[in-house]
């Protein structure tokens, strides 16, 4: 099985959450979006979030860590299209739309995503 990490679970990882880290490494391929990268680097420069490393850093990370980057495309934009608006977030949206796409199962602590048609962890 495939996974698409929320963006909060990913700063949870980044920033060394032990646990989180081991269930990481036993399952299977693990996703990024690249709408969590762009939400970060807005939040960040907008002082709307605060995390240990700058967006350079997050980005050799998320390499160095083994997670595959997935890119936005037609596809994922074309299924925001269809979504209830239950989440209005545009970034959640994104990653819904990415999670019914891809046939991915999300990790993530938001109780909103369980509103939508999607496997989460």
């Amino acid at each position: 099985m495939d996974y698409l990490l929320d963006t909060h679970i990913l700063i949870w990882f980044l920033e060394g959450d032990t646990k989180l880290s081991e269930v990481l490494r036993n399952i299977g391929k693990n996703f990024i979006s690249i709408s969590s990268i762009w939400e970060i680097a807005i939040k960040t420069s907008i002082s709307k979030l605060e995390t240990d490393f700058t967006i350079q850093e997050t980005i050799s990370l998320i390499i160095e860590n083994g997670f595959e980057l997935l890119q936005i495309n037609q596809k994922h934009c074309l299924e925001i299209v269809s979504l209830e608006f239950h989440h209005r977030d545009p970034f959640d949206r994104m990653l819904i739309a990415q999670t019914l796409v891809e046939n991915l199962t999300r990790i993530t602590k938001d109780q909103h995503f369980k509103q939508y048609p999607v496997k989460v962890l």
